[in-house]
């Protein structure tokens, strides 16, 4: 139950930007981004060392395009103990690319949950959210 004057302010507030359905976000990757990153997409192995010191909107858009290139039909994010593994599914297997510490992990999972418009201070329960990524 609420007053009268709580119910027209509460459909105030609905009609705010606040209240409004909230858009897909959709990462794009050209051509050219993949081409940028063919030395590091073939090493991604031996590329794990310099995860540290990339801003993590980087990170995201270089396993992004390590997936697309390697065709890989899954991205695995896998925290362990002490490390977090990224592991491709590359024709039905699935491959470890690299091991990453866990604070880049922890920051791929914040950009990860920017990209797909989630709550960061949720971390006990699921979230339901989505990005795209739109390869031309």
């Amino acid at each position: 139950m609420c007053s009268e004057e709580s119910l027209k302010f509460g459909q105030l507030l609905y009609k705010t930007e606040k209240f409004k359905p909230r858009t897909e976000t959709e990462l794009s990757i050209e051509e050219r981004d993949i081409g940028t990153h063919d030395a590091e997409i073939e090493n991604l192995s031996n590329y794990a060392d310099k995860l540290e010191n990339l801003q993590t909107d980087t990170l995201l858009e270089l396993i992004s395009a390590g997936a697309i290139k390697t065709a890989s039909s899954d991205v695995h994010i896998q925290p362990e103990e002490t490390h977090t593994l990224l592991r491709f599914r590359i024709d039905g297997v699935l491959k470890t690319i690299f091991k990453m510490p866990n604070k880049v992990y922890q920051a791929l999972v914040k950009q990860v949950k920017y990209e797909s418009r989630l709550k960061f201070n949720i971390t006990h329960l699921p979230q339901d959210g989505q990005f795209h990524i739109k390869a031309n």
